[in-house]
């Protein structure tokens, strides 16, 4: 089976091809952590939206709003901009969310839903 893989990336987490051979455990670490670190990304992602968003700074750069520079910017529709907007907003009331979403325990597609419905009363029950 597939205990063992012929990684294209060294195990520092560049992205050069390097010709060592990592077992499934050291594969899932792998994954464990770049997952984290994609959801770290999308967190400042978000937070850098919101910020963007509610100081109006998106003007300095040229843009008539934040859907408009983050169209440009990222490719991110109007939905979805305002959807990470307003999840940023919301993790100022849920720091259980942010803290299992930072640490990768957390998927964006749940922080998403949770982050609509939740609040600080009844975060735990959310994550459970």
């Amino acid at each position: 089976m597939w205990r063992s893989a012929r990684a294209a990336f060294s195990r520092e987490g560049s992205s050069r091809v390097s010709s060592s051979t990592l077992s499934a455990r050291e594969l899932h670490e792998s994954a464990l952590n770049a997952n984290q670190l994609g959801n770290r990304g999308r967190l400042t992602l978000i937070q850098v939206l919101r910020i963007l968003e509610e100081s109006g700074l998106y003007q300095q750069l040229g843009y008539p709003s934040i859907a408009s520079y983050a169209d440009k910017s990222f490719g991110f529709g109007r939905t979805e901009t305002y959807r990470y907007v307003r999840v940023a907003k919301a993790l100022d009331h849920l720091p259980r969310c942010l803290e299992a979403f930072g640490n990768g325990t957390l998927s964006w597609t749940a922080l998403r839903e949770i982050a609509r419905v939740a609040t600080e009363d009844s975060e735990e029950e959310w994550l459970e």
